[in-house]
């Protein structure tokens, strides 16, 4: 594969290489990817979190009663 970046990101890739942070530009590249691909998991997670509870209806339950379960919760976990 061949990859075609802008100068200053070129530079950047090369001054992290030259740091030590990265062994290679490729090594830089495929952290970076994985780190694309959480970041996207994330969102997709989020999303889909959001949209449960969107369709999930109108709760019966006041506030205050549903922010007394999340705190038990949050609590729970330590």
């Amino acid at each position: 594969m061949d990859v075609k970046l802008r100068a200053a990101d070129a530079q950047f890739v090369e001054e992290q290489v030259a740091k030590g942070r990265y062994t290679s530009a490729s090594d830089l590249l495929m952290e970076a990817i994985a780190l694309l691909r959480e970041s996207t998991s994330d969102d997709d997670q989020l999303a889909a979190a959001l949209w449960d509870g969107l369709n999930s209806g109108v709760s019966d339950k006041t506030v205050d009663e549903i922010w007394a379960v999340v705190g038990a919760k949050h609590r729970a976990r330590g």
